[in-house]
């Protein structure tokens, strides 16, 4: 949600509550306000070169990105899919091998607890690594539910 903010002649908003998770996104001025499935997106994402097809469910909680990449349309034979506005890419960080890890924390009102992390391992040495990330997220509700039965 945050690309918008560093991206000049982007814009992204979350549709509302009532739609889930979905993503509204425009890169000067093309793009698409209407989550049907029958749509195509005019700014379609890219996470890892793979496309998500549909705006709704689009906002995703990555963690361990390298970087993001705003191409700016038309993008057609770049990378299809109709990116009239130009797609939005998200590249995840790739292992090195050096043993790089983190771990983050919040708390916060309503008993949240959240927590994220990456880290690397390597697999054959000098030769292929893997690269694991976490996430946990809970908090409980504004009211709480009672049972008067």
């Amino acid at each position: 949600m945050d690309i918008g903010k560093y991206s000049p002649n982007v814009t992204i908003n979350p549709l509302g509550a009532g739609y889930g998770p979905t993503l509204v996104a425009n890169i000067r001025g093309i793009g698409l306000t209407d989550f049907k499935p029958v749509f195509e997106p005019g700014v379609p994402i890219y996470i890892d070169d793979v496309v998500l097809a549909r705006s709704t469910g689009a906002i995703l909680d990555l963690l361990d990105l390298e970087r993001v990449e705003v191409l700016r349309g038309p993008q057609g034979t770049l990378f299809g899919k109709n990116a009239a506005g130009g797609p939005i890419r998200m590249v995840s960080r790739k292992p090195t091998g050096d043993g790089q890890a983190f771990i983050e924390g919040t708390v916060g009102d309503f008993n949240r607890i959240d927590f994220r992390g990456a880290f690397e391992s390597t697999l054959i040495a000098d030769k292929a690594f893997a690269r694991f990330s976490f996430s946990s997220k809970k908090r409980d509700g504004y009211i709480d539910v009672l049972d008067f039965t």
